[in-house]
């Protein structure tokens, strides 16, 4: 089974990348898959998807009813890994954080891990913020959750894996 991208919005049987930092997609509210680049500007009903230059993912409805955790979304709403979103008669999920088993020629090989300082090995499992990329082991990352990033100047607040649903290795 091939690795979903990160960060996604997941439809269930398909799902949406985000665009790279900087930059914005847009998704007409009549034609979800057909996802187009485009910066932010017009007025079609439908979700813009974007990166800021700091990582975060968000998203900006237009004339488009979208409930995050069964809130309504005013304006725009940064996402956080595990959000659930309703839109468009849709269940979608929204992911940013996956486990990965580090590679033979991995430029991770030897790094430590941020929050218990074991260096990390070929085959490993570990967790990379998704902000600064710093690496963590699996166990450390849960351990983090609802805390902050250990890495300098990065503020994000992780979110257990094994809380928000995702499989140890999609």
């Amino acid at each position: 089974m091939a690795r979903k991208p990160v960060p996604r919005l997941d439809f269930g049987d398909w799902y949406v990348t985000f665009p790279q930092r900087g930059r914005y997609i847009f998704l007409p509210a009549d034609q979800l898959r057909e996802a187009r680049e485009e910066p932010p500007g017009q007025n079609e009903c439908g979700l813009w998807l974007g990166r800021a230059e700091s990582g975060l993912s968000v998203i900006i409805p237009v004339r488009l009813a979208v409930l995050r955790g069964g809130l309504p979304t005013v304006v725009f709403a940064v996402l956080h890994h595990g959000d659930q979103l309703r839109l468009a008669g849709y269940d979608v999920d929204f992911h940013e954080v996956r486990s990965v088993r580090v590679g033979e020629s991995s430029r991770l090989i030897g790094q430590e891990c941020q929050q218990c300082r074991a260096e990390i090995v070929r085959s490993a499992d570990i967790v990379q913020c998704p902000l600064c990329q710093a690496a963590y082991c699996s166990d450390c990352w849960d351990f983090l959750a609802n805390k902050r990033c250990y890495s300098r100047a990065c503020n994000y607040a992780p979110v257990a894996l094994t809380l928000a649903g995702e499989a140890a290795h999609d």
